[in-house]
């Protein structure tokens, strides 16, 4: 559960939050002998820390969770790992490093595709893409995007969709380029997906850019979703928005209990989450709402 909820606030682009459950899943005991949980958090963590704009840290801790492994699995969690690390070379401009990855790791743009390793080929598919393979790159996201149709996972849609429409967008197939990139504006829009388009760095700026501009109306939700990525990848603030439009809906519950005058254990139980969990949001709460403390709030509430 934990893995999950890191996994939708890195989605939302709630870095701080997702960081704050990945320190409190690290806390417990019972996940450590579950290898598989314990490699999951800590790709989760390597791509928080690339987020924040840490990519040595990023690096290191993937290097460091190599070195952990102890498990029957070994062979298995190292290809996952070093998978994320192609990913993370890409990401960071180091093209030779994936190539290398490329070389060893046994996959094939012809290989029959299957969900248990579709990290995997998107990551081939990627690499494909930037060493101008292009073709190949195509025919191995074609089958993927056939498998994701026939599931259910949101997520993996998505992100085929993009990494289809980024290939063709490098290939200088424009216009082609995005219609993927709608279809994938369409699925994540509802659940508000950030970072998957975000991750893809300037790329994705143009594209977006360039979709908007030959839809009809940018006053449209989708036109207001597309602006709310770019306004994410400039990290520039929201203006003009209320408590409730800046806050999170976890935040907003806590505020209104606040000014119901609940201390922390109080709002704690009535929220079922810990008061180390009340206190980090109350902290953001500040943050966003540009007051120090309970009372500043509180006046805040008051003179709104």
């Amino acid at each position: 559960m934990y893995l999950a909820y890191i996994h939708l606030l890195y989605e939302w682009n709630r870095l701080e939050e997702a960081e704050f459950y990945f320190g409190q899943s690290l806390g417990r005991k019972d996940h450590q002998p579950l290898a598989r949980i314990r490699i999951q958090l800590g790709i989760a963590a390597s791509r928080i820390e690339q987020a924040k704009g840490n990519p040595k840290r990023a690096s290191e801790l993937l290097a460091q969770l190599k070195s952990e492994i102890n498990s029957p699995d070994y062979a298995f969690f190292i290809v996952k790992i070093e998978t994320e690390q192609a990913y993370l070379s890409l990401r960071q401009g180091s093209l030779q490093d994936a190539l290398d990855w490329l070389e060893r790791c046994g996959l094939a743009h012809t290989d029959e595709v299957s969900l248990n390793l579709m990290a995997e080929h998107l990551i081939v598919a990627r690499v494909l893409a930037a060493s101008e393979r292009i073709e190949e790159a195509l025919y191995l996201l074609e089958r993927l995007y056939l498998l994701v149709c026939k599931g259910d996972c949101l997520r993996d849609h998505t992100k085929v969709l993009i990494v289809q429409s980024v290939t063709l967008w490098h290939s200088g197939q424009t216009e082609a380029a995005l219609i993927p990139l709608g279809t994938a504006l369409d699925l994540a829009k509802p659940d508000g997906y950030i970072r998957s388009f975000i991750d893809e760095g300037s790329v994705m700026a143009e594209m977006l850019n360039a979709y908007s501009n030959v839809q009809q109306d940018s006053n449209t939700s989708s036109g207001f979703y597309v602006k709310q990525l770019l306004r994410a990848m400039n990290d520039t603030p929201e203006v003009d928005q209320s408590p409730k439009e800046k806050l999170t809906g976890q935040e907003f519950k806590i505020f209104l209990l606040m000014m119901d005058r609940l201390m922390n254990k109080e709002i704690a139980e009535r929220l079922n989450i810990t008061v180390d969990t009340v206190k980090f949001h109350i902290k953001n709460i500040y943050k966003k709402l540009e007051v120090n403390n309970r009372k500043q709030a509180l006046q805040l509430a008051k003179k709104l």
